[in-house]
């Protein structure tokens, strides 16, 4: 079996890997893995589509492009590689990673804060801590033991 490399690509790697796209095509990813060696074909093929084709546009998404996700989501749910496919140049990952956003979190709950608590209201935790006890030291527990 191959080892191969976990991580971040370097760009080496990244230009490599567009070359070997543009020699081979973006559909032989078992023949691109083997030129490259380290990276295994899945990985090869994800890279590209999400970060290095160059029809991506690696630009925050717009306003209008949130509004059309989130019409998008309500209407068809998480489906991020349908959703990706309506909007010009965007990869269902770059989707995905803006609606779990925090900023977009906020603006659909601006209630809860940063910190994951609410606001608005106070939240009391099912466990209750209290500074002045401790724990019972089990000799107190069975005395004369």
């Amino acid at each position: 079996m191959v080892n191969h490399r976990r991580g971040p690509w370097s760009q080496h790697e990244d230009a490599w890997l567009v070359s070997l796209v543009h020699r081979n095509g973006p559909h032989n990813w078992v023949r691109i893995s083997q030129e490259i060696q380290t990276r295994s074909p899945k990985q090869c093929r994800e890279r590209f589509h999400q970060n290095l084709k160059p029809t991506l546009n690696h630009e925050p998404i717009s306003p209008e492009e949130g509004e059309l996700i989130e019409r998008l989501v309500h209407e068809m749910g998480k489906r991020w590689a349908e959703i990706a496919r309506r909007l010009k140049g965007r990869s269902d990952n770059a989707v995905k990673n803006w609606w779990n956003g925090g900023q977009n979190r906020r603006k659909r709950n601006p209630d809860r804060l940063d910190d994951g608590t609410q606001g608005s209201q106070s939240v009391q935790s099912s466990y209750s801590y209290h500074p002045l006890s401790r724990p019972m030291d089990r000799r107190e527990e069975h005395p004369g033991q």
